[in-house]
């Protein structure tokens, strides 16, 4: 997915690949995570699950990864403050007294994504998850706005919601 759909990039990238092997043997996801150094442990989704759970080692490797790898503050401030503002919510309507089923109906979420939004209300409460929310605009603006070091932000940000 982060090549894209161009047909050209994604083959020039499997050519790389395929020099790095050295022999005719199928491509691996192995291969793929040594060359790249990109795995499926080290994704915006693996972040936002450790950060979610207040896992600060393993939301600080995979953020610094992702960085190393060339994602931007952006794009990951982007993804998880979407993520907290659904905690945020679902939060709200758990106070309200709404369950479950009502909460998913209402959002539109599949049980899947429930599971991992409600896991995350285990850890933090309502006013936490708005806490973090307004630390997710501050990094955003911060992000755009700045010269700043993109490793820096990424490590203060994990730290200040592992931590909240």
């Amino acid at each position: 997915t982060l090549l894209g759909t161009n047909l050209l990039s994604i083959e020039q990238e499997l050519n790389k690949i395929s020099d790095f092997k050295n022999d005719d043997s199928p491509i691996t996801i192995a291969d793929l995570e040594q060359t790249t150094g990109i795995s499926k442990e080290a994704n915006i989704f693996a972040l936002q699950k450790a950060l979610s759970r207040r896992q600060l080692t393993p939301s600080l490797k995979i953020i610094d990864r992702l960085v190393d790898t060339g994602t931007d503050i952006t794009q990951i401030n982007a993804v998880l403050f979407a993520f907290f503002r659904k905690l945020l919510t679902i939060s709200s309507l758990l106070a309200r007294g709404s369950d479950r089923r009502q909460i998913g109906e209402q959002m539109r979420l599949r049980d899947f994504q429930l599971k991992e939004l409600f896991e995350g209300t285990n850890h933090f409460n309502f006013n936490q998850i708005q806490k973090i929310v307004t630390i997710l605009h501050q990094i955003d603006i911060l992000s755009k706005t700045s010269v700043g070091n993109n490793h820096s932000a990424a490590q203060m940000l994990c730290y200040k919601i592992c931590r909240i």
